[in-house]
């Protein structure tokens, strides 16, 4: 049976995964990234009217944001923390570091994020 250390490692991965995926560029890389989402997924962002009701909205989502990524970027994690809230339920925060190469200028965000991962299948 793995142990909370185990489950958490995986959860981290996954989440590690979704993220390399999505930076890269595209339509198999959007495809990749959708694959770490579960068929009925439904979930929030932080802006008014962010509600992605299924994948493929997630995927119109992609898409768009991909076709404005004319710049190059980076991608560091700053932390992330992961806490069982079942054996099969995960809750995931942390924050992320970019850096934008726009213009000859760069340009720092650092936004913090959140999911919850459902263990299915054995699969995050």
């Amino acid at each position: 049976m793995p142990t909370s250390h185990d489950v958490e490692a995986e959860v981290r991965a996954t989440v590690l995964a979704l993220f390399e995926t999505w930076r890269m560029m595209g339509v198999e890389a959007t495809d990749a990234s959708l694959a770490h989402f579960a068929d009925d997924f439904t979930g929030l962002g932080t802006g008014p009217g962010d509600y992605y009701p299924d994948r493929e909205a997630v995927r119109t989502l992609f898409v768009r944001e991909k076709e404005d990524m004319t710049y190059t970027s980076t991608l560091d994690i700053l932390w992330m923390t992961v806490r069982l809230l079942h054996p099969t339920l995960a809750l995931v925060e942390g924050q992320m570091r970019s850096e934008i190469y726009l213009e000859s200028e760069t340009h720092v965000v650092e936004p913090r994020f959140s999911f919850v991962l459902a263990n299915r299948n054995q699969r995050w």
